[in-house]
């Protein structure tokens, strides 16, 4: 018996079986709905109906419709002594505050806000760009012990005095956490003012459910995007569509409402964030 040639017939019928197998895998998933994305063309025509109401879509539309958990969270805490020494090494404590010449560091709100401050003691007419802004801010966190795979860059904005605010999200799992996020202020000075909050997901709830195709939550959302411009001849524009994690959203129930820093531990659910080039954020519950 040539050997050979048979060890590579059984070969040839391993990987032929084991094709069959995937296939047989792959459909039975589908089947039970393991898995779902939505196709090209109805993405197209959700485009095409968004453009007709002036809402321009500058982002790819997710075409993933995953099945997500519910996540408990808790909101990190920090000791004021222990922050005072990463940020000043050296202080002085007066009214539940830590100072260092110019510079001062606060735990607050049930030691659920950290906040650093500093007061810039000279001022210069030059300008710094956003991009610049945004070096400094992610230095600054880096410095401190506080970025990390967890950690993405949300937003860049321009406040008044020329200086910038810019925003650091909380993710898991890839899917940003509302409700987790750092603030940096910069100036052409430097860092004038950095708030952290930040969660720890607990639990993984053992339940999933699937979340509602993106395609459907922004025709759910059509009059609100229109209500975000100023002008009703002025067009929306999209820039980005993702899915994270949030405390109920709703315009009587806000996190300032339900006192966030009074909560031992709390539900997060999944949502569509939808970003505007206004830099409005428009959220969509992700659950039917």
């Amino acid at each position: 018996m040539d050997w050979s040639k048979a060890k590579n017939i059984l070969i040839i019928a391993f990987i032929i079986t084991n094709i069959f197998l995937g296939l047989s895998i792959f459909k039975n998933m589908k089947q039970y709905n393991y898995f779902y994305s939505v196709n090209g063309q109805r993405i197209k025509d959700v485009i095409s109906i968004l453009e007709e109401k002036d809402i321009i879509v500058k982002t790819d539309v997710p075409k993933d419709v995953p099945k997500l958990p519910a996540l408990t969270v808790k909101y990190e805490t920090y000791n004021g002594n222990e922050m005072a020494e990463k940020f000043l090494e050296t202080y002085i404590e007066k009214d539940k505050e830590y100072v260092k010449g110019n510079e001062s560091v606060k735990v607050t709100f049930n030691n659920k806000l950290l906040i650093y401050e500093r007061k810039p003691e000279i001022f210069s007419l030059k300008d710094i760009s956003q991009e610049q802004a945004k070096k400094i801010a992610d230095s600054f966190i880096e410095k401190y012990g506080f970025s990390g795979k967890n950690v993405e860059h949300w937003s860049t904005t321009k406040e008044q005095y020329d200086e910038y605010k810019i925003i650091y999200k909380q993710k898991y799992n890839d899917m940003f956490l509302n409700d987790s996020e750092m603030k940096v202020i910069v100036n052409n000075t430097g860092v004038v003012r950095f708030e952290r909050k930040w969660l720890q997901p607990k639990v993984t709830k053992m339940y999933e459910k699937r979340v509602i195709p993106a395609t459907k939550a922004l025709l759910m959302v059509i009059d609100k995007i229109k209500r975000s411009v100023n002008d009703e001849d002025d067009k929306a524009v999209i820039t980005s569509i993702r899915l994270g994690y949030s405390f109920e959203i709703s315009e009587i129930d806000t996190l300032a409402n339900r006192e966030w820093h009074n909560m031992e531990s709390g539900e997060v659910l999944p949502y569509w964030i939808i970003c505007l080039e206004n830099n409005e954020f428009i959220y969509v519950e992700a659950y039917e």
